[in-house]
């Protein structure tokens, strides 16, 4: 039977054995173990082979995957010679991968206009952009609110995966907020529980030990301001905003043998 990536130039019979010389490519199965499972001794079994580059697209497509290594937010797309980057990735995965591809034996043309390239510090930007307004006395989030989760999620898997890939620990701090109604003991209580309420929506341990996420309050000085302000203006007290920094470097998991 056929086998993929092995081209057989000499099979020759010498009594009870098999003399074998060819080409294989390093991804094709063992051609000498296909021969035992049909039934052929391997003592009976004489192979010389030698390294070539099989052109079968799935040879092509399990090279390049290796080859590039795409994080799992991009996504490769094949078709004959041609291949083409989509989804999101690092600048720095962005220009290694266009050099690698011109490597790939089978692959002529490779596109990535379709990739969008982000950097941890362009993550951790939109990230403290974001923001959820809550109602007076209530730490829970409103429709209109709950439509910033997905979004919000999306930045924050790019970044645990842009993190995890640079070894970076990344501390993602939501800090809740409270007007001046009621007592100062009952805001403080709220201003902590609406930043809880926003992490465990978003499912803050989840995203892998490369995103810790924890929670603040607005400082007093911030909070008090709203008694000089109008109702619309205090109104934005009432939230849970992002502080997103770089803690340090993770150390780098050497495996054992």
């Amino acid at each position: 039977s056929a086998m993929p990536g092995i081209v057989i130039t000499t099979l020759e019979r010498d009594g009870n054995r098999i003399n074998l010389a060819g080409l294989r490519d390093p991804l094709a199965e063992d051609p000498e173990q296909i021969l035992v499972e049909e039934g052929i001794p391997s003592n009976q079994i004489t192979a010389h082979w030698s390294p070539y580059y099989s052109l079968d697209l799935p040879f092509i497509r399990q090279r390049a995957t290796a080859m590039l290594n795409p994080p799992p937010t991009a996504t490769l797309h094949f078709q004959e010679e041609h291949l083409a980057v989509t989804g999101t990735a690092s600048h720095a995965w962005a220009i290694e991968a266009k050099k690698t591809a011109r490597l790939i034996p089978g692959i002529q043309d490779y596109r990535d206009d379709d990739l969008r390239t982000v950097s941890i510090e362009q993550l951790i930007e939109q990230i403290n952009l974001v923001s959820f307004l809550f109602d007076s006395g209530s730490s829970t989030l409103s429709e209109q609110a709950q439509g910033k989760l997905g979004p919000l999620r999306t930045l924050l898997e790019d970044l645990q995966i842009l993190a995890q890939s640079s070894r970076q620990h990344i501390v993602v701090e939501a800090i809740g907020g409270a007007d001046e109604t009621g007592p100062e003991t009952m805001n403080l209580l709220l201003a902590t529980a609406r930043a809880h309420t926003v992490i465990a929506a978003l499912g803050g341990p989840s995203f892998g030990s490369h995103l810790t996420f924890t929670t603040g309050i607005e400082t007093m000085s911030t909070v008090s301001r709203g008694r000089a302000q109008t109702p619309d203006k205090r109104k934005l007290l009432r939230r849970t905003s992002f502080f997103t920094s770089i803690k340090d470097k993770m150390p780098q998991v050497v495996p054992t043998p």
